[in-house]
């Protein structure tokens, strides 16, 4: 595995960024190569420092280490010198003198919560402390909301706003902030009361973005799709619309009333109960896949007469002989549903690759990063949408590849008249779908 011309551009740019103020994050577009411009400058804070150790501590989401690894063993060999560890589980990794410190995927794992760090946040900082230099990685660095960005620089202990003690401090500074004060205060953390009682909330995720990105900007390294030589740089989403009235009134039971009795496909009745709005968005959503979880926590697939295996028809019906097609799911029950229903069907992706199975049914929150669907001959299908839109990106862009000579094409088969068309809404906007966007479109409360 050898750097491309793209990436030595991007590793001779951070590592000025990094000589000078000892951070640099790397904000690379999905397929980009972003992980490889990092291992490159892990090896090289590895060789200078070789003398005192060298060794170097990557910091990850586990669903990601196993591709680290591998892009670890192809470009640099058997590095004894590097851990990679999933941010859960680096306080278990004695704190060093290490030569760099990699955080990749740094805009998870509560490294951006604001107005208080997450939970895993001082464990982090307390590995970039003594670093030599820490690189931060992500595809969709500040992909909520630009006050993010506080805690995510703020973690590596250096450069820009050490000099804040908290992000209190750091927003109420002028400039800093959009606009201090939010009447109604809707989502807004802790406010509930002070609302209630016609106060006036201070909105945290209201922050001066211009400002915000023209102070990071000297710390960062863009890597894009056009910087990388795409032909193609980003996916083509087909959306189909299924009928299918007997799950829209389940949904919309569920939306209406919180309660839903029903039949599984054994003829076992379940109740399933959602108690708050935020519930019911997720039992609605679920619902349209052809699955539920009752009030027990048991998750199950609907009975006959609800027709749940409908999606599933309508993929075997339109795959074509001898095409691979990858299909991912957000609830558990539905692989379930798949892979019943679908013949030459496997959750295995070595299996897949390798053997003659047709379709791979995997989750949404296990593979949407780390993986390569560049090379499958058929669609990418997406027969369920995360709510995140930062997530909703990472997932339908898996096939993309630089040297990709068509586009990449994403099926999306959706309910006609259910929830999920105003989660596809909101995530093909760039936004997070929630009980604020819903009642934007319906209005009134659910």
């Amino acid at each position: 595995m050898e750097l491309r011309q793209h990436q030595i551009d991007a590793v001779v740019q951070a590592q000025h960024i990094l000589d000078k103020h000892g951070v640099a994050f790397i904000s690379g577009e999905q397929r980009t190569g972003k992980t490889i411009v990092g291992l490159a400058l892990a090896n090289g804070a590895h060789l200078r420092s070789k003398a005192d150790g060298g060794e170097v501590l990557v910091i990850t989401r586990k669903k990601a280490m196993e591709s680290i690894s591998s892009d670890s063993e192809a470009f640099l060999g058997h590095a004894e010198w590097m851990t990679v560890v999933n941010y859960e589980s680096c306080h278990k990794v004695s704190a060093r003198d290490w030569a760099m410190v990699i955080l990749d995927e740094v805009h998870t794992s509560g490294m951006g919560s604001y107005p208080k760090h997450g939970k895993y946040w001082k464990l982090v900082a307390e590995h970039c402390k003594n670093a030599g230099a820490v690189v931060g990685m992500s595809g969709t660095l500040f992909p909520e909301s630009m006050a993010q960005a506080f805690g995510i620089m703020r973690v590596t202990g250096r450069g820009l706003w050490r000099d804040y003690k908290d992000f209190y401090a750091w927003w109420h500074h002028p400039g800093h902030y959009k606009r201090p004060r939010l009447c109604g205060g809707y989502g807004v953390p802790g406010a509930k009361k002070r609302v209630m009682a016609g106060q006036e909330v201070d909105d945290y995720s209201q922050v001066n973005e211009d400002k915000v990105r023209a102070e990071v900007a000297p710390f960062c390294v863009k890597i894009t799709r056009r910087e990388a030589g795409f032909q193609y740089d980003k996916a083509k989403v087909v959306s189909v619309q299924l009928d299918n009235n007997n799950l829209v009134g389940v949904c919309d039971r569920i939306m209406k009333h919180g309660v839903w009795e029903g039949s599984d496909k054994e003829g076992v009745v379940r109740t399933c109960v959602y108690e708050s709005p935020a519930a019911k968005l997720q039992g609605a959503h679920m619902a349209c896949g052809g699955t539920l979880i009752d009030e027990d926590g048991e998750p199950f697939i609907l009975g006959e007469e609800f027709n749940p295996y409908y999606r599933a028809h309508w993929i075997h019906q339109n795959a074509k002989p001898g095409k691979k097609y990858a299909i991912q799911t957000a609830w558990i029950h539905e692989r379930q549903l798949l892979l019943n229903y679908l013949p030459m069907a496997t959750d295995s992706l070595e299996e897949f690759r390798q053997g003659d199975y047709r379709f791979w049914v995997a989750s949404l929150m296990s593979f949407s990063m780390g993986v390569d669907l560049s090379w499958i001959s058929g669609t990418q299908i997406l027969y369920s949408i995360p709510f995140s839109g930062a997530h909703y990106s990472q997932v339908k862009d898996r096939q993309l590849k630089y040297d990709r000579t068509r586009p990449a094409l994403v099926g999306v088969p959706l309910l006609n008249g259910g929830m999920d068309n105003y989660v596809f809404q909101a995530v093909n906007n760039k936004m997070d779908f929630n009980l604020a966007f819903y009642k934007s479109i319906r209005g009134g409360c659910c």
